[in-house]
């Protein structure tokens, strides 16, 4: 079970009225979220996104059930308003231990980078885009990050120490079984005999000639010994989950 604590502060520019950040349980915090003004004046709740090869927005994380969703929402907009109103908010008690529900990993392989995952918490909340990279000790998750105005990188999701550790082990399980599931590639099979390729004596064998699609790839596809493709270009990424509108 989670319990949702929001800390929000105004911000005038445009449409934008508003910067807030939302925790957990004291496990999970959230950054990068905003208070927006919409049609008609009314706020609604935007978590940060990135662009898709396909030129859409997905966000990083977002609730996935239209009653944390309501929940989630609420906090901050009630946040946002004891702020203008100058009313000094107590956080509430955790209640309960959040649980990971579900990890998907997917192999990607580029430079230090292993995998991309997908966590979800409680079967209500999905935090995506989670890169699971190489380091001196081993594999670990590295949560979406932005960078900041004094130049350095910044988490949009922050783990406490005890759930740092929980997730670690559980994203690095999820991408070594995915990686164990995956089908062996297999070496084209030799249409030509090994008998067929010594000549006769006194006899003209013609030569076999190879197929024209063996051994031919394709231009732009090479792949280099040990490197996986892409998922993108692979068609199997799983598909991100939709925010809850």
């Amino acid at each position: 079970m989670m319990t949702v604590n929001a800390k929000v502060t105004p911000y005038e520019n445009g449409k934008l009225k508003g910067l807030a950040s939302v925790s957990f349980n004291d496990d999970v915090k959230l950054n990068g979220i905003r208070i927006m003004e919409g049609k008609e004046g009314k706020l609604f709740v935007s978590c940060p996104s990135f662009q898709t090869k396909e030129g859409g927005y997905v966000e990083y994380f977002h609730p996935i059930t239209k009653e944390f969703k309501e929940t989630f929402d609420k906090t901050i907009l009630d946040a946002y308003q004891d702020a203008l109103d100058g009313v000094k908010r107590t956080p509430k008690q955790a209640e309960g231990v959040m649980e990971i529900s579900s990890v998907r990993a997917t192999e990607f392989q580029k430079d230090n980078l292993r995998g991309l995952a997908t966590v979800v918490l409680d079967d209500s909340f999905v935090i995506q885009n989670i890169k699971v990279m190489r380091g001196e000790h081993g594999l670990f998750p590295s949560m979406p990050s932005y960078k900041g105005t004094d130049g350095g990188f910044h988490e949009y999701v922050e783990c406490g120490k005890g759930f740092k550790k929980e997730l670690q082990q559980q994203v690095v399980e999820a991408l070594v079984n995915n990686k164990s599931k995956a089908p062996e590639a297999k070496a084209p099979e030799n249409t030509v005999s090994q008998e067929a390729k010594k000549p006769s004596k006194g006899k003209n064998v013609a030569k076999a000639k190879p197929s024209t699609d063996e051994g031919r790839q394709a231009p732009g596809k090479a792949v280099k010994a040990g490197f996986v493709a892409l998922p993108e270009e692979a068609g199997k990424m799983p598909k991100p989950q939709p925010a809850i509108r």
